[in-house]
C-alpha cells in the first residue's frame, strides 16, 4: 500500500522512517542534555553540610547549630553555627561563625595550603569566594594575612583587605 504524502515508501516504510527520525532527535537531544550536565557538574560546587541540630526558620532558611562543617573536594570551613537562606543546591552563601570560624584548604599548589579564621566566615558559592568579618586572619605557606575584613579568592587565592589595621607578613626570601 502506497503512502499519499511520500509515493515512494509503503506505508511501513514510512512509519519506520518517522520512528528513526524520532530515535535520532531524542540521541542528540538526550546527548546535548548530558552534556550540558557534566559541564555544570564541573564548574558547580558539591558541598556537603554537617551540624549537631539544624532548625528551620520562619523565611524557610537553616540555622545551623553545634559543631558545623561546611566541606567540599577543595576547602573545610568549621564553625560554632551557621546559615542559609535557600536550599543548598540554590543557595548562593553560607554564614558561619564562630570563636573562631575556621577555614582550611585542601588542594595543594605552589602556594601551598592555606588556614584562615575569623568571628564569621561568609562563603559566596557561585562566585568561589570568601569573606572573613572581625578579627581575620589568613595565612598560606609564605604569606600571612591580618584585618578586620579579607577578601580571599578560593580558585585563585588571592587575598585583598581594605582598612588601616593591617598586618602582612611574608617569608619570601630574595
Amino acid at each position: 500500500m502506497k503512502n499519499k504524502y511520500y509515493p515512494f515508501l509503503t506505508f511501513d516504510q514510512t512509519f519506520l522512517f518517522f520512528i528513526i527520525l524520532v530515535f535520532i532527535a531524542w540521541n542528540f537531544m538526550a546527548a546535548n542534555s548530558f552534556a550540558s550536565e557534566s559541564e555544570a557538574t564541573i564548574r558547580s560546587q558539591v558541598i556537603r553540610v554537617v551540624a549537631d541540630k539544624v532548625k528551620k526558620d520562619v523565611n524557610d532558611g537553616l540555622i545551623f547549630s553545634g559543631k558545623v562543617i561546611v566541606y567540599n573536594e577543595e576547602w573545610e570551613v568549621r564553625g560554632a553555627n551557621g546559615t542559609l537562606h535557600e536550599e543548598i543546591d540554590k543557595s548562593q552563601i553560607i554564614k558561619v561563625a564562630g570563636n573562631p570560624a575556621v577555614i582550611e584548604t585542601k588542594a595543594h599548589s605552589q602556594y601551598g595550603k592555606s588556614l584562615g579564621s575569623a568571628k564569621e566566615l561568609i562563603l559566596y558559592l557561585a562566585a568561589d569566594k570568601l569573606e572573613l568579618k572581625g578579627n581575620a586572619q589568613l595565612n598560606s605557606k609564605s604569606e600571612s594575612l591580618r584585618a578586620n575584613l579579607i577578601y580571599y579568592d578560593i580558585s585563585t587565592r588571592r587575598m585583598k583587605t581594605k582598612g588601616s589595621r593591617v598586618k602582612f607578613i611574608s617569608d619570601k626570601k630574595d
